[in-house]
C-alpha cells in the first residue's frame, strides 16, 4: 500500500513538532537578544529594547568583516581540501585490484570519532615550535623550526590541515557509498568506445556522482562555517586575531567583552549567512537529481 503525502505528514508530526520547539525557542530567543542593550557588565541597566542598533554597529565594525573573511577562508580552503582528498581516496578504495582496502576503510576512520577538543588540544602539542614532535622531526633532518600556531603567515593553513585531517574520513565514506551505488553501463559502454580513465572520471563518474557532491560540500561547508573548538584550543583566535573566524568573534564579544546583545546579532547574522548557502546547495542538490 502507497502512502499519501497526508499519510507521511501525520507519521512525521510529532517528531517535527518536537524538532520544531527545540529549534524554535533559542533561535527566537537569541534574536530577542540581539534586539536588546543586553550587557552583563551591567545588570542594572534591564536591558532596553534597541531594535537594530546592535546589527547597525555589527555591519559598521570593520573587525567583524575581517572576522567573516577569515571564515569564508577558512570554509573554502577546508572543504576544497577535503573534498579533493576525499575523492582521490574513495576512488583509490573502490578500485578491485588493490590489496588491504578493508583494513584501510577501517583505519580511517579514526580522526572521525575524535572529539574536536581532543585533536585541537594533540595538534597543540605537535605543532608547538618548541617542543612539537613535527619541529623536533624538522630539527632532527637540519630544517629550521617553523612556529605553524604563532607565526600569522603559518596559523590558518596549520588550522585548515587539522581541519582537513579530521573531516576527510567522512568526505570518504560519502563519496566511496556513492561511487560504489554507480551504474555499470555508462563504464563498460565508455570503455567500448575507447575512453580514457580520465575521460570516465570526468563525463561519467562526476556527473552521475553530482548529488552526492553536493551532500558532502553542504554538511561540510555548514560544520567548517561554524567551526569553533578546534580554532580556539589550538590558537584561540590567535596570533592576534589571525585565525580570529566568526565564532570565535561572537565567543569574544559575548564571553569577554560581556555584550550579549551584540553577540547575539553576530549569531544571528551568521545564521542567515549558512541558511543562504545552505539553500544554494539544496537547490543543487534538487537539480542535480532531476
Amino acid at each position: 500500500m502507497r502512502l499519501s503525502k497526508r499519510h507521511y505528514l501525520i507519521l512525521l508530526g510529532p517528531t517535527l513538532l518536537i524538532l520544531f520547539a527545540m529549534l524554535a525557542f533559542p533561535t527566537a530567543y537569541v534574536f530577542s537578544i540581539s534586539l536588546r542593550d543586553y550587557k552583563l557588565t551591567d545588570p542594572t541597566a534591564g536591558n532596553p529594547f534597541v531594535g537594530l542598533e546592535n546589527y547597525k554597529t555589527l555591519l559598521s565594525d570593520p573587525e567583524f568583516f575581517s572576522a567573516l573573511w577569515r571564515s569564508v577562508l577558512f570554509t573554502v580552503g577546508s572543504v576544497a581540501l577535503t573534498f579533493v582528498v576525499g575523492m582521490a581516496i574513495a576512488l583509490l578504495l573502490n578500485r578491485r585490484d588493490i590489496r588491504g582496502t578493508g583494513l584501510t576503510r577501517t583505519a580511517i576512520l579514526v580522526p572521525l570519532i575524535l572529539t574536536p577538543l581532543v585533536i585541537g588540544a594533540t595538534y597543540r602539542f605537535m605543532l608547538d615550535r618548541d617542543n612539537g614532535i613535527i619541529n623536533e622531526f624538522l630539527a632532527l633532518v637540519g630544517l629550521q623550526r617553523i612556529p605553524f600556531l604563532a607565526d600569522p603567515a603559518w596559523a590558518m593553513t596549520s588550522v585548515i590541515l587539522v581541519d582537513v585531517w579530521q573531516w576527510t574520513p567522512f568526505a570518504v565514506l560519502v563519496l566511496l557509498a556513492g561511487l560504489e551505488s554507480l551504474p555499470v553501463e555508462p563504464f563498460e559502454a565508455a570503455r567500448m568506445d575507447g575512453a580514457s580513465r580520465w575521460g570516465e572520471f570526468w563525463y561519467i563518474t562526476l556527473p552521475l556522482l553530482a548529488p552526492v557532491i553536493a551532500v558532502v560540500l553542504l554538511i561540510r561547508t555548514m560544520d567548517a562555517f561554524r567551526e569553533f573548538d578546534k580554532i580556539f584550543i589550538m590558537t584561540g583566535g590567535g596570533p592576534g586575531i589571525a585565525t580570529q573566524t566568526l565564532p570565535i568573534f561572537l565567543y569574544r564579544s559575548g564571553f569577554q567583552d560581556f555584550d550579549m546583545g551584540f553577540s547575539a546579532a553576530t549569531g544571528v547574522v551568521m545564521l542567515i549567512i549558512v541558511t543562504v548557502v545552505s539553500s544554494f546547495y539544496v537547490r543543487r542538490i534538487h537539480s542535480a537529481g532531476e
